[in-house]
């Protein structure tokens, strides 16, 4: 940070201060030229000796300067590191998030039919408990053929069904979805 001290005379105070100095400034363009042109009478050791300090504080200013430009460099640095690393950040997370958004869209289809109501088979009357059946049946064929993205595989078929039926349809098969549940990956064990 620059120095906070008063700086020793400028070349404006001097001049004013040495009104000789300030005319054999208008005539030259050199500190040598200068120094020639300085009246006689003039204490130049006293103004050289502040001219000096002046220049030295000037210097000492201009390295504190330095070295403050040099530290808000280095911040600069370490902050352009930071932003370099937080969008590698944004980035991955982007790409997480999309590619969660397409496997959740592609594996996790919505359903477009809806179930039939569930098929208990407890009507009394074999003819018309066999025409609820089917009527049933046809629906639940109806739910996948318009789900097929849903009911992707034989097991989900199964587990849709068993879950349609109640009461008579559904207890006497009990054991069969316990055993079908158990052996999913291996339907050779399901009959």
């Amino acid at each position: 940070m620059a120095s906070k001290e008063e700086p020793p005379a400028t070349l404006e105070q001097l001049c004013r201060e040495y009104p000789a100095l300030g005319a054999a400034f208008k005539q030259t363009d050199t500190f040598s030229e200068l120094m020639k042109n300085l009246p006689k009478n003039l204490e130049a050791g006293i103004f050289y000796s502040r001219l000096n300090d002046h220049i030295a504080w000037q210097e000492s200013n201009l390295a504190n300067l330095r070295v403050e430009r040099e530290n808000y460099q280095n911040q600069i640095q370490a902050l352009n590191a930071q932003i370099t690393n937080l969008l590698a950040t944004v980035n991955t997370l982007t790409t997480a998030v999309a590619s969660k958004t397409t496997t959740t869209t592609e594996s996790a289809p919505r359903r477009k039919s809806t179930d039939p109501e569930k098929f208990g088979g407890g009507t009394k009357s074999v003819s018309k408990r066999q025409e609820e059946y089917q009527t049933w049946k046809t629906e639940i064929e109806r739910v996948f053929a318009q789900d097929s993205a849903v009911f992707t595989t034989e097991f989900e078929h199964i587990l849709h069904v068993f879950s349609l039926l109640t009461n008579d349809a559904y207890n006497p098969h009990r054991e069969q979805l316990t055993t079908i549940i158990a052996n999913r990956d291996n339907s050779a064990l399901w009959a």
